[in-house]
């Protein structure tokens, strides 16, 4: 059974950029909110970023996200990670290219092993005034 990792950060941002000789990560427009035109929202791209530790071996971690007011689940997926050790970070990193928003509200962002939540974070998306 897989090792439930520990997550130090997660991120929602436009773009994740990793500088190819050093490998510092930059996170581009940090968001706690997403302002669209209409409901639906058409697709909206955005990365989902994270620091996990605290696991070994390869662990199946899935990635769901919902529109709390509604419970409807947006997104599901699952990808296996590689952890070297517990000591090594691994740099969870999620591309979203065809995500529609339905309705206003807040939606949160799950990391999850064998169900078990390990991180969360939230974030709203709202109509932009006229």
């Amino acid at each position: 059974m897989a090792v439930v990792p520990v997550a130090r950060s997660l991120f929602v941002c436009d773009l994740v950029i990793v500088d190819e000789e050093s490998k510092n990560v930059t996170l581009v427009n940090i968001h706690n909110r997403f302002l669209v035109d209409t409901f639906p929202s058409g697709t909206r791209k955005f990365a989902i970023f994270g620091i996990l530790v605290n696991s070994e071996g390869i662990v199946p971690i899935e990635l769901v996200i919902t529109h709390l007011d509604t419970s409807d689940r947006i997104y599901q997926g699952t990808r296996s990670y590689m952890f070297p050790n517990r000591l090594q970070e691994i740099r969870f990193h999620a591309r979203m290219t065809r995500i529609e928003f339905r309705e206003e509200g807040v939606y949160e962002i799950v990391l999850a092993v064998n169900g078990e939540m390990f991180a969360t974070t939230r974030f709203s998306v709202h109509q932009r005034s006229l």
